[in-house]
């Protein structure tokens, strides 16, 4: 297992993951961010890492500044924010998702980021809900968009 900043070959891969769990329309502006990122150009702060398993794509994960909706919630001075953690339904229940979301905690710290939060919607409640719970986020709010919010001292 590897993770890593992303490449322009991983892209088709990425698409591949995130198709698995959301719209079009986000995954073709995921795509179009991390694409930025690679060119060298980053947008509302974000980075993106991809968890792979030899050559193969099989997650994709992003950090970011917390959008303002969240803010009122942060204890610290300086809070982060997963913006998204996807890992293909093949690959899933294998560890892959646990190493991912270690890995993007020690990068927050590393860019200086105090805490973390993660939204994650309601449909995801099979899954994403016990994983951040299991990983020691606390559902600490839920937003007017059936989105709910974790959050961590990292």
């Amino acid at each position: 297992m590897l993770i890593e900043k992303p490449k322009i070959e991983d892209l088709e891969m990425v698409r591949s993951v995130l198709e698995q769990w959301t719209e079009s329309e986000e995954v073709e502006k995921y795509l179009s961010r991390i694409e930025s990122e690679i060119n060298g150009s980053t947008e509302y702060s974000m980075n993106f890492f991809v968890v792979k398993d030899q050559e193969l794509v099989i997650g994709v994960g992003g950090l970011a500044k917390p959008l303002p909706i969240v803010l009122p919630l942060a204890k610290t001075s300086n809070p982060g924010e997963i913006k998204i953690l996807y890992i293909d339904n093949n690959h899933r229940g294998k560890g892959f998702g646990r190493e991912m979301i270690n890995y993007l905690e020690l990068e927050a710290r590393n860019q200086g980021y105090l805490e973390l939060f993660v939204r994650s919607a309601e449909r995801y409640k099979d899954t994403a809900y016990s994983f951040y719970k299991n990983m020691g986020y606390e559902e600490i709010y839920k937003l007017e968009n059936d989105m709910s919010v974790f959050y961590k001292i990292i």
